[in-house]
């Protein structure tokens, strides 16, 4: 199929998606697994396995692993069925085709630790000089004890603002503009343009709940078939903690420009509740997320994105444990230093932000939205590219 307009990549396939839609072709004459997750019944929809329609239902897989173990053809058979693999190895060229701009999110998969590394010292080094231009001191900043107040004269408001104001809108900008990519693609499924605000609410629910990250209900596989609710309570911790983080700096906005409040803001004050319980979820669920990966089958991952997984939950944990360590201990000299860290790491992410892992989140849902539209509406669903 060949999708024309602005901004809309060609999609054809390539040996991942050629994988991806053998072992589709097979699973739906089996059947076996149509109750794990909405792949299967998103699968049965099809008479074929075009690469726009891989494209689709990879990003439907959360990779619970219930349907490899379930699986009769999986290795030592012939056929080699590994599902989880073969989606997620989609699943990373969907993060870079629909990138943008795409040479940005094929250089972060082929230099992504690099450009992690080189963005968190770039910040740093940017915060030193804006500090010294405006005639401070650097050499005494890490030498004397640090107060509370120090932490705000580091890095003065109008500094954070022109960093972080930009990078952020260029993220988000980024992020808008492959999801419009994707749908796009998504739209080409089906005989006509659709826009299934009805099913947005479903596709919440689905998404706040992780609906299809339990094997059918009884949670992800490990590496000894044992099905458990740790991933998915370890994937709730982080999500709910990056919320409230979230909502911590938009509270802090509002205090600042709505209400005329100005930081530093008291520990019992709302900002620094949000913050704090934010944080301490982040920590704890990046921890639990990486201790789990380590227990998960190795075929249920694509061993080509190790470093990509490990370095976005990596990020997240340096960034939730930088930013409560600096608030901790605010009041000592170990502060200035962390302080520039965590600032440094926050930058980095949301600069990454459409190209990590992260952006996943943004497929899935968008994948999600459409699964349930097709639910609703089978009959519009344009079965072969013909």
């Amino acid at each position: 199929m060949y999708m024309s307009g602005a901004f809309i990549p060609i999609v054809r396939h390539t040996d991942a998606t050629l994988e991806a839609a053998r072992a589709m072709g097979i699973c739906n004459s089996c059947r076996y697994c149509e109750g794990f997750c909405a792949v299967f019944p998103a699968m049965e929809r099809r008479l074929e396995f075009t690469a726009e329609s891989m494209h689709f239902l990879a990003n439907l897989c959360h990779n619970c692993g219930a349907c490899y173990h379930a699986c009769q053809y999986a290795p030592p058979h012939e056929f080699a069925i590994e599902v989880p693999k073969a989606m997620a190895a989609v699943r990373k060229e969907t993060y870079a085709k629909f990138a943008t701009p795409g040479w940005l999110g094929r250089l972060y998969q082929q230099q992504g630790v690099a450009l992690v590394a080189g963005s968190i010292i770039g910040f740093v080094v940017i915060f030193l000089l804006a500090f010294i231009l405006a005639g401070k001191d650097a050499e005494k900043l890490f030498l004397a004890a640090s107060t509370e107040q120090l932490f705000y004269d580091i890095t003065p408001h109008n500094v954070l603002v022109g960093l972080f104001g930009p990078i952020f809108l260029f993220s988000i900008g980024a992020m808008a503009m492959s999801g419009y990519r994707y749908w796009r693609l998504l739209n080409g499924l089906a005989n006509e343009e659709a826009y299934p605000l009805a099913e947005a609410r479903q596709t919440l629910s689905d998404i706040v709940q992780l609906r299809y990250l339990d094997g059918g209900g009884q949670g992800c596989a490990q590496d000894n078939d044992q099905p458990t609710q740790q991933r998915r309570i370890a994937h709730q911790m982080v999500f709910l903690g990056f919320m409230l983080c979230f909502a911590s700096t938009s509270v802090a906005t509002f205090y600042h420009y709505g209400l005329g409040l100005s930081a530093p803001y008291a520990m019992t004050s709302l900002p620094k509740l949000l913050g704090i319980t934010g944080g301490l979820l982040m920590v704890i669920g990046c921890v639990a997320a990486l201790v789990q990966r380590r227990r998960r089958h190795e075929a249920l991952t694509d061993p080509t994105q190790t470093t990509m997984d490990v370095g976005f939950v990596t990020l997240l944990l340096v960034v939730a444990a930088s930013g409560l360590l600096s608030m901790a201990l605010r009041s000592t000299a170990a502060m200035p230093l962390l302080h520039l860290v965590h600032l440094s790491t926050v930058l980095t992410f949301f600069l990454l932000m459409p190209y990590c892992k992260f952006v996943h989140g943004l497929y899935r849902g968008l994948a999600l939205w459409w699964h349930n539209r097709e639910q609703k509406n089978p009959s519009r669903l344009q079965l072969s590219d013909g």
